[in-house]
């Protein structure tokens, strides 16, 4: 059973995603998803109305993948995953997206075949969510990346809903939201597929929230939307030339390169992702997830003449199911096929989990002491950025924590 969180122990907080399924699944209705001091989602339990029918347990991934169900510690399979790398041949919907536009590919063939796609949007109150769509002009919501940690609300409850009725879902999410999916349906759906993408890990989206506050009032105007990860200035495999659009509702703000966002900054530090982040168990290849998505870091050693300036996606096909879609959308997508060992070769978020920032504490004390912005100034300035990358890489930074599941794969 789903054990009630205590607000001051990471050890509980470390093994809970905050997917939301088991509030989801529970028959009683006796979970409900609260928001901690940091701004992450974690389960409570009305002890008194618990009938212990364990379905919460059931359904919760962190629990599945304490059993090494769904994810693999072993080498790469030989039949999959197989690895293609490619881009969108729509220029426009090329330009619309964060890499080479393969989440497009194929929400438009299950929308070509009447089909709902769920994914990711943000609305003007900053906050982020899993929503779904019918139709190719709503698709421009769940276009590009959002860097705050989603929520699922009733997502799960739509999805079985429309599984049943016979529809075509293709839910796209983080590794653990989709293995949220699987353990709520407890069963298999032929018309079901699930679509990850290989995940760095995810903010809180109560910093994103406040900082967004802060930005409204330093501009004396109102948010509207945010696009990160633009390509006015092309992209590359560093990522680094890439940068943040944030729309108000009397001008636009834009940021490039991406180290002159401080939000993006804290992102790439860790400074403030959730904390099952650092021992992410969603880790290697996967045995439930359809295909897996990325950008395909790396393809200019790998392959220069694949990499295309508007961006290149990494798409791991995981089953046979997944490849049926495949093949079906595959007509709009230049590509080519890789060995999956050296299409992951600079994905390493594929098989190791984001090592903690060490000054994660300080920031989030600072944070609640003296405000967003004074935090946001003091531990994610380029400069400060810049600095901890050249520390990281040269091994100088580490954590015990971080390394995952599978943090000692190497290919």
């Amino acid at each position: 059973m789903i054990k009630i969180q205590n607000q001051k122990s990471r050890s509980n907080k470390e093994s809970c995603c905050g997917c939301g399924a088991c509030a989801a699944v529970c028959p009683n209705h006796c979970i409900e998803m609260k928001e901690d001091e940091e701004g992450f989602l974690y389960p409570e339990v009305n002890a008194e109305r618990c009938v212990q029918c364990e379905r919460c347990t059931r359904s919760c991934p962190c629990e599945k993948s304490n059993q090494d169900q769904g994810y693999s510690k072993s080498g790469l399979k030989k039949q999959f995953p197989l690895a293609y790398g490619g881009w969108h041949t729509d220029e426009a919907i090329l330009g619309q997206s964060s890499s080479g536009g393969a989440f497009s590919l194929f929400a438009e063939r299950i929308i070509e075949m009447g089909g709902v796609v769920y994914g990711c949007a943000v609305n003007q109150k900053a906050e982020v969510f899993h929503q779904g769509v019918r139709s190719r002009e709503d698709l421009q919501r769940l276009r590009k990346s959002k860097y705050v940690q989603s929520t699922l609300g009733n997502v799960f409850k739509e999805i079985e809903e429309a599984l049943k009725k016979g529809s075509l879902v293709l839910f796209a999410g983080t590794p653990c939201e989709c293995e949220a999916i699987h353990g709520y349906l407890a069963r298999p759906y032929d018309n079901l597929y699930l679509c990850d993408f290989i995940c760095h890990g995810v903010p809180s989206p109560k910093v994103f929230r406040d900082w967004v506050g802060f930005l409204e009032d330093k501009y004396h105007d109102t948010f509207q939307n945010i696009s990160f990860r633009i390509k006015d200035a092309g992209w590359h495999s560093s990522g680094l030339q890439s940068g943040t659009r944030t729309f108000f509702a009397k001008r636009t703000r834009t940021h490039i390169p991406a180290f002159f966002d401080k939000f993006m900054n804290g992102f790439l530090e860790n400074i403030y992702l959730r904390p099952s982040c650092h021992e992410c168990r969603f880790k290697g290849e996967r045995i439930h997830t359809d295909i897996t998505i990325a950008d395909f870091w790396g393809i200019k050693k790998l392959d220069k003449t694949m990499s295309h300036r508007k961006g290149t996606s990494l798409v791991l096909i995981n089953s046979e199911k997944g490849k049926r879609l495949f093949d079906m959308s595959c007509a709009s997508f230049h590509y080519r096929q890789y060995e999956p060992e050296k299409a992951l070769r600079y994905n390493v978020s594929y098989f190791r989990s984001a090592p903690e920032h060490p000054e994660r504490a300080a920031f989030f004390e600072d944070y609640f002491q003296r405000g967003i912005a004074y935090a946001m100034k003091k531990y994610t300035q380029p400069w400060h950025w810049v600095l901890y990358m050249m520390l990281y890489r040269k091994g100088r930074l580490s954590s015990a924590k971080g390394s995952g599941r599978n943090g000692k794969q190497k290919i």
